[in-house]
């Protein structure tokens, strides 16, 4: 199994973290992280996509771009909603660990 997490996460994570903790134990997490996801960018295609989509948050939207552009067919988030209409699989942090509990 492999994960994935854009690059633009990346930075959201560190912005969230750096306020919650500071920037030294934003800047390790984020090191132990990608150590095991891998990170993929966003280009102007995907944004375009994103912007031109009926999906009402850009965010969400640069995420399934992103997925389709690196052919991941999975979303892990806790806004399962906002995804239904992406054409990817979806389910929240909880139902994966649930379905990886069950598999193994």
């Amino acid at each position: 199994m492999e994960g994935y997490i854009t690059a633009s996460s990346v930075t959201d994570i560190y912005y969230i973290a750096s306020k919650q903790k500071d920037k030294l134990q934003a800047r390790k997490f984020l090191i132990s992280l990608i150590q095991i996801l891998e990170v993929i960018g966003i280009d102007k295609d995907i944004v375009i996509q994103a912007l031109e989509s009926d999906m009402p948050d850009f965010e969400d939207a640069i995420q399934v771009f992103a997925s389709k552009m690196n052919s991941i067919d999975l979303v892990i988030t806790r806004n399962v909603p906002d995804f239904e209409l992406s054409g990817l699989k979806v389910m929240t942090p909880q139902v994966f660990i649930q379905e990886l509990d069950i598999l193994y």
